[in-house]
């Protein structure tokens, strides 16, 4: 069985997204569930009651303890719409099944009309614009496999905009974003940006989604939907994270934070933060010189900036930090004992606003230490000018006589 595998709680990942935009108590039906990783978890955390429809036979009878029905066989034979008539979903998802489905627009349309009316559909698609698609493309490859974006089951490839237009014409409307990142390199295809004339690399790097390994949407079909984006648009390698001291002898990390980016400008919010002291936040896994814009923590309509403590910066001019690491570390005090949200906002400046401000920060180290090394040269002179006067001066001379007979030294 393909995907059998645990919920992994340590990163974001399709399964968490769901599981996070899923109320508790909450009717589901869930395509595709394989052998029933997210239905257990929505039955047994979240006392949801899931009713699946799974084509592989085998699987869908391990999903099946703890679903209220299961329907086994092809998604688009549309046994589930007479076997689950007159039931209304809260929510109904596809985690990675469109793209295996011919006729992904009819079943749209027909699992909108088994929505409750606030209900909400989660779908997660593979990206086929991917950058290790590209590089694989550019060297004339187009190599299918087992799992993964390059599926052998696949039938339809989407990328952000041909989503965006799917779903417009299911009559359906997007309320919230999110996506997945795997890097070059990092994931099941066997390439990486050094087979590429450097300009090649560096434009691929810098391109819009281009690290995104899945999209993943909850859609509604309220047209007045938030229509929310919590997609980093520019990746390029970035690897934030944040740690939280409670107090139980070292950082935890947090995991289920929300990025909000648009090329060098990120915003990430933590929710919920109960029982920490101290806040760790790594602005990324390279060296790299951030401006640091606000490190708030929200209480309810109480917003206050959180204490700076400490850093592992090279070098630190008011809120710009220069990371020469690739650990970089700012730490930060807590004041209450919960937090609604922990925002930070941060700008990376690029290597030419890096480089004018080393020079800036050269250039006023320089004027400074002339200034202390001319008041050091005018301290010297004036000592000096105090030696001589008093070694002119009659009654030094006095003194010294008295000094030598009665065996004293000088003073």
């Amino acid at each position: 069985m393909k995907y059998a595998t645990e919920i992994d709680f340590s990163f974001n990942n399709t399964m968490t997204i769901f599981i996070n935009n899923i109320k508790d108590s909450s009717t589901v039906l869930e395509f595709g569930p394989a052998s029933g990783r997210l239905t257990r978890y929505l039955k047994n955390e979240k006392n949801c009651s899931v009713y699946i429809v799974e084509l592989d036979e085998e699987a869908g009878k391990i999903a099946a303890q703890w679903a209220e029905d299961c329907v086994i066989g092809d998604i688009q034979d549309y046994e589930w719409v007479e076997r689950f008539a007159g039931i209304k979903f809260d929510y109904i998802l596809f985690a990675d099944v469109l793209e295996h489905l011919t006729r992904a627009e009819e079943v749209m349309k027909r699992v909108a009309d088994m929505l409750a009316p606030d209900g909400r559909i989660c779908v997660s698609v593979p990206n086929i614009a991917h950058n290790s698609v590209i590089i694989d493309l550019l060297k004339n490859k187009f190599d299918y496999t087992s799992t993964g974006l390059m599926d052998s089951t696949h039938v339809h490839f989407y990328t952000r905009e041909s989503l965006d237009r799917f779903v417009a014409q299911c009559g359906l409307y997007v309320e919230k974003r999110y996506a997945t990142y795997t890097q070059v390199g990092l994931n099941e295809f066997e390439n990486t940006y050094a087979e590429l004339p450097e300009k090649l690399a560096n434009m691929l790097k810098t391109r819009k989604y281009g690290e995104v390994y899945q999209y993943v949407y909850i859609i509604s079909k309220n047209a007045d939907a938030q229509n929310l984006d919590e997609i980093i648009k520019y990746a390029d390698y970035l690897y934030a994270q944040a740690f939280f001291d409670y107090g139980r002898g070292g950082y935890e990390e947090y995991t289920r934070w929300h990025v909000h980016a648009d090329e060098k400008h990120y915003i990430y919010e933590c929710s919920d933060i109960s029982g920490a002291v101290k806040l760790r936040f790594d602005p990324a896994n390279f060296p790299c010189s951030i401006k640091l814009i606000k490190v708030q923590g929200i209480e309810g309509e109480q917003s206050e900036e959180l204490e700076f403590d400490s850093c592992n910066a090279y070098f630190r001019d008011g809120n710009i930090f220069f990371f020469d690491n690739n650990d970089g570390q700012l730490h930060f005090k807590l004041s209450k004992p919960h937090y609604d949200k922990i925002v930070i906002e941060a700008e990376h400046m690029t290597m030419e606003e890096t480089a004018r401000l080393m020079n800036d920060c050269i250039i006023k180290e320089r004027a400074e230490l002339q200034q202390k090394n001319q008041l050091i040269a005018e301290q010297r002179d004036k000592i000096e000018f105090f030696r001589q006067f008093i070694s002119r001066n009659p009654i030094y001379t006095l003194y010294k006589m008295y000094c030598k007979k009665n065996h004293r030294d000088v003073e």
